[in-house]
């Protein structure tokens, strides 16, 4: 198991795959976080990536991760190795 607080699953990783049900409908990938997301000023739910964002999203300023969750059940977020499973819609700026 990785020990970083956050990690960034590529779309390319068959790890987003599997743990989308064997999905792919997210294309910047997936963010495991031990923390929970937070809401944003317009509602969005929203995970701190920080140095887990792909590189040319950092070079632009754009470190937070506007998600979706990846639900295990119909009302519940997804857990995998401890952490919460989130979707990247976009990555924008904090």
């Amino acid at each position: 198991m990785n020990n970083a607080s956050i990690i960034h699953v590529p779309a390319a990783d068959p790890l987003c795959t599997e743990l989308q049900g064997g999905h792919d409908h997210y294309s910047e990938g997936l963010v495991l976080s031990v923390c929970r997301h937070y809401v944003g000023p317009f509602g969005d739910w929203l995970v701190s990536a920080g140095e887990v964002a792909p590189e040319r999203e950092r070079q632009a300023g754009r470190t937070v991760a506007n998600v979706h969750p990846v639900l295990s059940n119909w009302d519940e977020t997804k857990r995998h190795e401890g952490r919460w499973v989130y979707a990247v819609r976009y990555w924008e700026a904090k």
